[in-house]
């Protein structure tokens, strides 16, 4: 089960007599919802603001459950200030039973520094009047994110596996790509390689591969010895002039799944692709030549593709809408010869207020059609009474070409940008009457790819 919980409220720093506004907000996903009644321990990630001290800081820890045998909730979380020291937190409601509310709601605890000398005393609230519909209206139940993270390859010749991510600068309005790759060939021994390109507004994309490296059984940990860290709540990796290091500061929806779990689950396809973390914020530094971004709180997400290897033909959009809404179109000819000659596939997944449409993606595919003209693609089609449109074009200046390279040796080129436009328009499709309509300048993910023959 996961939830988001946000506490507020004081700290007061040791020999002080001035306080200090602090607040956290997390994300915390239990592994098992029913030990959560006797005891358990979630982790939890998120952000974290102290007054003068922490803006929009990422924060990562454990909350210990044991309402019943040890009747407390006890917070850990650790973080880096604004200055790069280290702190963490440690405190922990102790429940009453006859004054549930007031213990529930009230957090004391201490703040320490590096050395685990006492930094500060701090005491947070949880608001009911404000964050208590947040909270039950955030509680999912359902895979984590964590684990749909984890490698699916087996040591099956003929894989292809990705993890890829990509964020907009909310100040500059940069777009960064980051693409992580293992290759299973049909014939030969497994590697991993990959790449991070960067899309400043002012000038050309800046693109750097990295790899490839021997592949163990495990991708992430081949990446991890050659100093690229792959994870949901960190990324990181060093090739000189361009250098990243960034901490996923809370995802704030649930995973979306554009071709239907049980395609992704059963690998019913010649590939399948989820979106682990559809709504997530990054924050951390990102170094390319002659510049270097310092992120907080940019908007992007982090996906997976698990198959036999590249499309024929393929479009994507990743469109973040705001207020935690978000896009999700995937299309797709298969490479087989009977079926590369067949309409595209186009897999949608609109999520607009917690809510998901269409509801079964897989069956809904038939009813949307794809067209592509050079660096721009539409999609059209309706589902349970709306209708959607949807244009996407990739600016020329702003775009990358890179080559894929399939498990049986065939080469395929995709062109990418972070810096695409988007026009999106839900309609009734009875009445012809624009629901809602989102333009996107600059700020969509977008590629269009193929295999030359």
């Amino acid at each position: 089960m996961t939830f988001h919980e946000v506490m507020e409220g004081s700290l007061r720093r040791l020999n002080e007599t001035r306080t200090q506004r602090f607040t956290f907000s997390i994300d915390a996903a239990i592994p098992h919802t029913l030990q959560m009644v006797r005891e358990t321990t979630a982790t939890v990630r998120g952000s974290l603001w102290i007054q003068g001290a922490a803006t929009a800081v990422p924060v990562e820890g454990t909350l210990e459950m044991s309402p019943l045998k040890k009747r407390r909730l006890r917070y850990r979380l650790s973080w880096q200030s604004d200055d790069g020291k280290q702190y963490r937190f440690d405190g922990w409601k102790t429940l009453r039973y006859l004054r549930l509310l007031s213990s529930w709601t009230t957090l004391p605890g201490a703040v320490y520094d590096a050395d685990g000398r006492v930094w500060a005393s701090a005491e947070l609230k949880f608001s009911l009047r404000r964050q208590l519909p947040r909270l039950l209206a955030s509680i999912r139940f359902g895979a984590r994110h964590d684990a749909l993270s984890e490698p699916r390859w087996r040591n099956q010749p003929g894989r292809t596996e990705v993890w890829y991510t990509t964020l907009t600068d909310p100040d500059s309005g940069t777009g960064v790509w980051l693409h992580h790759e293992l290759i299973a060939p049909d014939t030969g021994k497994p590697y991993v390689h990959g790449w991070i390109s960067v899309f400043p507004p002012d000038s050309v994309p800046v693109t750097r591969r990295f790899g490839p490296y021997a592949c163990s059984a495990n991708p992430l940990q081949s990446l991890a010895e050659h100093g690229m860290t792959v994870s949901p709540q960190r990324m990181s990796g060093d090739l000189g002039d361009v250098s990243w290091d960034l901490r996923c500061a809370g995802n704030r929806s649930q995973p979306l799944f554009p071709m239907s779990r049980t395609v992704w689950r059963r690998s019913l396809l010649p590939a399948s692709q989820i979106v682990p973390q559809p709504s997530a914020r990054f924050s951390g530094p990102i170094g390319y030549p002659a510049k270097k971004l310092s992120l907080q709180d940019a908007s992007g997400a982090s996906a997976r593709v698990y198959g036999h290897g590249n499309a024929q033909r393929w479009i994507w959009l990743h469109a973040d809408l705001g207020n935690d809404d978000v896009l999700e179109i995937i299309g797709a000819v298969a490479r087989q010869h009977s079926l590369r000659w067949l309409p595209m596939l186009v897999f949608i997944q609109l999520r607009r207020h917690g809510k998901v449409w269409p509801r079964f993606p897989l069956l809904a595919a038939w009813r949307f059609h794809a067209r592509i003209r050079g660096d721009t693609w539409t999609v059209r089609g309706r589902m349970g009474g709306q209708q959607l449109q949807v244009q996407v074009t990739l600016p020329t200046t702003q775009t990358v070409e890179l080559e894929y390279v399939d498990p049986d040796g065939a080469h395929a080129l995709c062109r990418n940008s972070e810096r695409a436009t988007a026009h999106i328009v839900v309609q009734h499709a009875r009445r012809q009457t624009t629901t809602i309509e989102w333009q996107l300048d600059g700020t969509a993910h977008a590629e269009i790819g193929r295999h030359p023959t």
